[in-house]
């Protein structure tokens, strides 16, 4: 069986002659015609093309497969065709002050280029004699050119066999790891079958090194040779190690100290004089020192010149920021209109890398596209204790007050917040928060029935006693996920789960146990497209003082766990409805007196959120045309229900949902999002599927004639009413 080298075998289809037969080739294409294919020679010589001939396009062309990401492709192809944004003003250019656009020159000499580009792409991923061919086709009318890449892949060589020995002079490993090293060497059979690319080389070379030195050898070495057998397109993968002599730290280094204390520092690396070496530690060590607020950036790394032994000294880097700053953030949101956050910090308050933050947010409410605003005013004081006893453990002490106007009432409350969190990743961490606080309900609508049949409840504008509600409660929330990019995931999992408890009686007048959680998972598809998928649900349970005494008391309990209530609707949620507008609501009524006569009016709907929540999405995002990776359009499915199925939060003489806005809704529609300096911003219209009765109405109108004793069906629809808009700046998910 025919074999030879790795090195070798990357020369095999002798690319150095293929390359300048082909660059030679590619210069004469523009002066000869037998430079074209022969299926090309009929057409428009190519000697005409001149130094003011443009690209028209540039086409990928897979005659036998495609396995290859075609985007990394084309990022090796010099050529380019016009982007979308040039074919629209090459579309628009016969209007005035629209100049034609500016087209990229043809040069010949880049067909040959690009195709020992494209071939030396495949050899690098792993193929055997992959070959690119290249078609010019010339528009004289316009003096513009049609390239087309033929890429013939070859085929993939596959992994046959890997072998992992010591080398000639290797010192045995300790005695007490061989059962370990043999369940390792057994893993090594899952690789069979795989193709084998230059980052797949690196991936196997690296995983006998990484094993290595999580187990104290801190000067361990690998190399690796590959034969391949080009007969069959195999490769024999020979792995030799040299672990050296296994280590235990005796110091580390820290470099680059201005502000912070070197204690401060190395406590947060799980590694200590005297424990084994081990670099997944030492990883571990470098996330959580540039998880302090002042750290800009951390490299943790074995000190250089130093011999190999039985000790090892570890050097630590890092360049410090601004102990203090000020810093902000604006958006907008569909129904918070124009948002703004400013903060001030100290990010060493004190010594200890503690950070305390003085920060206020706005939701003003300008600019909103809708009549529902939720506005908001809050400001908060907080201190932040990197390390408790552990170096994944933080605290943080946040006094805070806020005033918030929506749809549900007018508030101002203050209280505090005191949290732990236990993080061991962005999407690895659990926090436990506990909150004292009171809220002061400034104006609450309160229910109302229709005088002469009551079949529908109405919110009218007179006060309801609610008083002040104090709340003590203690929530823990977990987060667990495994994606390929935790800023754009395409691949991979996000699951949350928060439970909450408020009591006892005596620190707070709402009692209740609460549960909420969800799960979002991401498929790519092909290198394009990609589904994200999301179900969310949540129930809660009312206790003691927040239990309703009697019909009139429901919507007096419903106002003080306003907080832990559920609704539905909104950017990120089911997309039809606005922010908790799906589900359960009423006219806003007003009652304004003109001369002798009362008038009401409404002129949004008021939400009456339920014990009891289900969501779910699925997302198709797909690539814009013409535009780069950074944008996208998406086309979604949403669906959602909000309801109380506790006997005790409702009227037995009332019916039950009278109006059907407790079943599930589903929504539908499409989006784009543009990539920006302050985050995505993302543009959705959704379109209600099944709307219920009230979604199609104004709800002035059905005020006016839910008060006149008329049906809600004699108030007309409105068909643009099943449309609802939504912007919003920064991740969904």
């Amino acid at each position: 069986m025919p074999t030879e080298p790795a090195t070798r075998a990357s020369r095999a289809p002798g690319p150095a002659t293929a390359r300048g037969r082909r660059l030679v080739a590619g210069l004469f294409a523009a002066l000869l015609t037998l430079a074209a294919p022969p299926q090309l020679r009929a057409q428009a010589p190519l000697f005409l093309i001149d130094a003011d001939t443009r690209v028209s396009s540039v086409t990928l062309e897979f005659p036998e497969s495609r396995t290859l990401d075609p985007k990394m492709i084309r990022q090796r192809v010099a050529l380019r065709g016009p982007t979308f944004a040039e074919r629209l003003q090459g579309a628009l250019d016969v209007l005035p002050f629209v100049g034609s656009p500016s087209l990229q020159p043809f040069v010949p000499l880049e067909l040959a280029r690009d195709a020992a580009r494209i071939e030396r792409y495949y050899r690098d991923n792993g193929f055997l004699g992959p070959d690119t061919e290249y078609e010019v086709q010339l528009d004289t009318t316009s003096n513009r050119v049609r390239v087309t890449y033929r890429v013939h892949e070859g085929r993939p060589i596959l992994v046959d066999t890997v072998v992992v020995v010591p080398g000639s002079e290797t010192t045995p490993l300790d005695s007490t790891l061989n059962a370990e090293w043999a369940r390792f060497l057994n893993s090594l059979r899952g690789e069979h079958g795989s193709r084998l690319g230059e980052v797949d080389r690196v991936r196997l070379r690296s995983r006998p090194l990484d094993w290595l030195r999580t187990r104290g050898y801190a000067f361990a070495q690998v190399r690796d040779t590959v034969q391949v057998d080009t007969a069959t397109a195999s490769a024999r993968v020979e792995i030799r190690y040299d672990p050296g002599p296994r280590a235990r730290v005796d110091s580390i280094v820290v470099e680059g100290r201005e502000a912070l204390e070197y204690n401060t520092v190395v406590r947060e690396i799980p590694l200590k004089p005297g424990d084994w070496f081990n670099v997944g530690r030492m990883a571990e060590g470098q996330r959580q020192v540039f998880g302090l607020d002042l750290v800009r950036l951390a490299l943790f790394d074995v000190a250089p010149d130093q011999p190999r032994d039985s000790t090892v000294t570890l050097r630590l880097r890092l360049q410090e920021g601004r102990r203090r700053a000020i810093g902000g953030e604006t958006g907008y949101a569909t129904e918070r209109g124009a948002v703004a956050e400013a903060r001030w910090e100290h990010r060493d308050f004190l010594g200890g890398a503690r950070t305390f933050t003085v920060s206020g947010v706005a939701n003003t409410g300008w600019l909103a596209a809708t009549d529902e605003v939720d506005r908001r005013f809050g400001a908060s004081v907080s201190l932040r204790q990197p390390w408790l006893l552990d170096h994944r453990l933080s605290g943080t002490l946040r006094p805070f007050v806020e005033y918030r106007d929506d749809t549900r009432d007018e508030s101002r409350s203050f209280g505090a917040d005191l949290s732990l969190l236990f993080e061991r990743g962005s999407l690895d961490r659990a926090s436990v928060t506990y909150t004292i606080s009171t809220r002061q309900i400034i104006d609450a609508p309160t229910l109302a029935v229709r005088g002469d049949t009551p079949d529908t409840l109405l919110l009218s504008a007179l006060p309801v006693d609610v008083g002040d509600v104090h709340t003590s409660r203690i929530g823990l929330d977990l987060v667990y996920g495994e994606v390929d990019d935790p800023v754009g995931p395409r691949e991979g999992y996000i699951a949350r789960l928060g439970t909450e408890i408020a009591g006892p009686e005596g620190l707070s007048n709402v009692q209740y146990g609460r549960i909420d959680g969800s799960l979002t998972g991401f498929w790519p598809v092909n290198s394009s497209i990609g589904l994200v998928a999301r179900l969310s649900g949540g129930r809660l349970f009312p206790w003691g003082e927040s239990v309703p005494g009697d019909s009139d008391d429901i919507l007096v309990q419903l106002l003080r766990l306003r907080d832990a209530v559920f609704t539905a609707g909104g950017t990120g949620d089911v997309r039809g409805w606005g922010t908790g507008q799906l589900g359960p609501k009423v006219p806003d009524l007003r009652l304004v007196e003109q001369g002798d006569s009362v008038v009401a009016s409404a002129d949004r709907w008021l939400v009456l959120a339920g014990l009891a929540r289900v969501t779910g999405s699925l997302e198709v995002r797909l690539p814009f045309p013409g535009l780069g990776p950074d944008h996208g359009t998406h086309l979604f499915l949403d669906a959602g229900r909000v309801w109380t199925s506790d006997d005790r939060f409702l009227d037995p003489a009332l019916p039950r949902d009278p109006l059907d806005q407790e079943r599930v809704f589903y929504g539908a529609g499409a989006g784009v999002e543009f990539g920006t300096l302050v985050g995505p911003l993302r543009i959705d219209v959704g379109y209600k599927l099944n709307p219920s009765p009230l979604d199609l109405r104004d709800p002035d109108a059905v005020a006016k004639a839910l008060v006149a004793g008329e049906p809600i069906q004699s108030v007309p629809t409105s068909s643009l009413a099943r449309w609802h808009l939504h912007i919003a700046v920064g991740r969904v998910y």
